[in-house]
């Protein structure tokens, strides 16, 4: 089985690019862990959850101190820097994109201190938001949610949304918080809201995943003897949730 090569990296100065100095903190990486997807495996209950990230960083030379002036990414340790997991090999792949929320230094009497990053995906940014929009008619849900992601100043190339199936007569918001406003928007149209591994926040139709490839099985799971993906045992999911 091939080995991943993993790249952990932020944007410090926030130039929409990776490749500045002190941006790949890959080598200082030791431990990493992050989510991404529904809270709850089902596609009739469980939602699409804000992502996390969390990666702890050896921080010998003190980089990640934000008031360490000698630091090359000295007053760039900054909420809302965007951060990115990706692989090099076996496949060139974005892996996980979100934003820093937090670095917390921990110092250590007689050994290598560390430091914390913590990060949050494209729904967990939006959360802390609020929006409000005056009444319209006749607007599709697509152009509803679009409004929403516009007032809260969420850019237009960091989202794909599907042409909405359903109309609403009218819709207003009156300071709500963004992501309830975007599930009432979701409930509405029967569809899914959810966070790309890019970092863009996607609407589906309610009619997207009975469409090509989500007809087609895309992989296979077995615990027979050298299979391609094998799996040690499976426990069934509590039946009365759903």
């Amino acid at each position: 089985m091939a080995k991943a090569t993993w790249v952990f990296s932020v944007d410090w100065n926030a130039d929409g690019d990776f490749l500045d100095v002190g941006e790949n903190i890959s080598a200082d990486v030791f431990e990493a862990e992050w989510t991404i997807g529904r809270d709850y495996a089902s596609q009739l209950t469980g939602r699409s959850a804000a992502g996390t990230l969390t990666l702890r960083l050896w921080n010998t030379s003190g980089t990640y101190n934000s008031f360490n002036a000698a630091s090359i990414i000295y007053g760039n340790i900054l909420p809302r820097r965007k951060v990115q997991v990706t692989t090099t090999a076996p496949s060139a792949t974005t892996q996980w994109t979100g934003y820093l929320d937090s670095i917390t230094p921990s110092p250590a009497v007689g050994g290598l201190p560390t430091a914390t990053l913590r990060a949050y995906g494209p729904l967990g940014v939006i959360s802390g938001r609020e929006t409000s929009l005056a009444m319209q008619s006749s607007i599709t849900t697509d152009t509803a949610f679009g409004a929403i992601l516009d007032d809260v100043g969420w850019a237009a190339g960091d989202r794909s949304l599907d042409t909405g199936l359903t109309t609403m007569t009218r819709f207003w918001v009156d300071k709500q918080n963004a992501l309830t406003a975007l599930r009432k928007i979701e409930d509405t149209e029967a569809g899914f809201i959810r966070e790309g591994k890019d970092g863009k926040i996607y609407f589906h139709k309610r009619l997207y995943r009975l469409s090509s490839p989500y007809t087609i099985s895309q992989a296979t799971y077995s615990d027979a003897v050298g299979a391609t993906i094998p799996y040690r045992g499976i426990e069934q999911a509590d039946p009365l949730r759903e």
